[in-house]
């Protein structure tokens, strides 16, 4: 075997590794965000998480989740609340 082929695979090795790596912080970011959303968002749907003013002021960080979530919801259609406003169910 020779050094040129040893050195490569030690390379593609340290390649996916760093590629790993990298994977996983993005993964721990997403999950951080996910845990920063339900933290702030938490006492507005009942889950007592922290004094409800510290989240109204948290909530400018999360100005961006809060646009894409808008975005996103344009495109949902609650077809139970569709059936029950047409059966005048209250």
């Amino acid at each position: 075997m020779s050094w040129d082929r040893l050195r490569a695979f030690f390379s593609a090795l340290r390649d996916l590794a760093a590629l790993q790596a990298t994977h996983l912080a993005d993964m721990e970011l997403a999950e951080l965000e996910h845990f920063f959303t339900l933290l702030v968002a938490g006492p507005m749907v009942g889950l007592p998480t922290i004094q409800p003013a510290v989240s109204l002021e948290l909530l400018a960080d999360m100005e961006s989740e809060l646009e894409e979530f808008l975005r996103s919801s344009m495109w949902l259609d609650d077809m139970l609340g569709t059936i029950a406003g047409n059966l005048d169910v209250t």
